[in-house]
């Protein structure tokens, strides 16, 4: 089986404990150089480097107890088979066996069998790589099992939890048909590594957890919703949440919650939809009201203005237009007697005014 980005779940699900062992066994180290790899120096130096890997990982677990080591070697097996796998067969077998990947079987089969090791630790006893892939990802899948929730972690984790378990499945149920009777495992027909008890059921984990992606998914939406209709302020759930941070599990709600959670949420969202209706209403009347009293007022004051002030300025127009007649009437009256006075002098009287004046 080619290793593809969708099944590489060491990378995608790193943080789980299978593939935490995993990590280790990669990184360690190969500085000590182990007699047991003198037989592949005259293969590459990549090739002795993974021998030497392999040697020490052996070393460590050979100083374990019975039981630990026994766990310890059914991922080391796991582990090498990968490796070999990868190196020199590209995850897919054409039916012809390479010599170097052999000759690190031999080294492994050696070293197990100087220090009496589990048998656990050996690997594959024929060469099978897509075989190899399917037993291991069905190894991990029974170690990560515990672990495989969606109750502290984002939509996006859940969704390659429920990948990863969809993934498992057609393994899962060829092996349980082949190896479990009820729940006892016959052990002459598989590896002990197998798990019988109905608990990691594949087909119920997945219900748990397409249950658990849904309502993530609808909290989500709601929480999106909600922000746009109100400010963020601190809900219970969060202070909670906040307040246990450093207690174990603190993320974790209980299944009446997740039940009541949403409508709470979704009485919210009617109540301000209500809220927000009627005080659009209340806004519409006021400004109604509010514009119909400022036209009345402005009527009142100019109808008042104008019938106030139309007698008064007729009554000031007549009074000018009297003024300036009466102003006419004096003008030509005294310029008429002017004339007159003028006239009626004698003209040697007229002389002697001009003297005088002259004077």
């Amino acid at each position: 089986m080619v290793l593809s980005p969708e099944n590489n779940w060491e990378k995608i699900l790193s943080h789980l404990p299978a593939y935490q062992i995993y990590k280790k066994f990669n990184e360690t180290s190969t500085d000590s150089k182990s007699d047991y790899c003198k037989s592949l120096e005259k293969y590459k130096p990549d090739d002795i480097t993974l021998c030497n890997k392999i040697v020490n990982t052996l070393t460590q677990l050979k100083d374990k107890n019975n039981g630990k080591q026994k766990l310890g070697c059914y991922f080391f097996q796991h582990w090498l088979n990968d490796q070999i796998s990868e190196k020199y067969y590209n995850r897919t077998y054409t039916g012809k066996e390479n010599d170097i990947a052999n000759e690190i079987l031999n080294v492994v089969s050696t070293f197990i069998s100087n220090y009496n090791m589990s048998d656990a630790c050996r690997g594959g006893f024929w060469v099978d790589p897509v075989g190899w892939k399917k037993d291991k990802d069905l190894h991990d899948y029974f170690e990560n099992f515990d672990k495989i929730k969606c109750d502290n972690v984002d939509k996006t984790m859940c969704q390659h939890y429920v990948n990863y378990v969809t993934y498992i499945d057609p393994f899962y149920k060829k092996k349980i048909d082949d190896c479990c009777e009820e729940d006892e495992l016959m052990e002459y027909y598989c590896s002990t590594f197998v798990r019988c008890e109905s608990k990691y059921n594949t087909q119920k984990l997945l219900t748990q957890l397409r249950e658990s992606l849904e309502l993530l998914n609808t909290k989500g939406e709601e929480s999106h919703e909600t922000s746009t209709l109100q400010p963020e302020t601190p809900s219970a759930y969060s202070i909670e949440k906040i307040g246990d941070d450093n207690d174990e599990g603190s993320f974790n709600t209980s299944d009446t919650r997740r039940d009541t959670e949403p409508e709470i949420i979704t009485e919210t969202q009617d109540i301000i939809e209500t809220v927000h209706n009627k005080v659009g209403f209340n806004l519409l009347n006021n400004f109604i009201v509010t514009t119909s009293i400022l036209g009345a007022i402005l009527f009142l004051f100019y109808y008042h203005r104008s019938t106030r002030l139309g007698p008064d300025y007729n009554k000031r127009k007549r009074k000018k237009k009297k003024i300036k007649n009466n102003y006419y009437d004096e003008s030509e009256e005294n310029l008429s007697m002017y004339s007159s006075e003028y006239i009626l002098e004698d003209p040697q009287t007229r002389r002697l005014n001009l003297i005088y004046h002259a004077a």
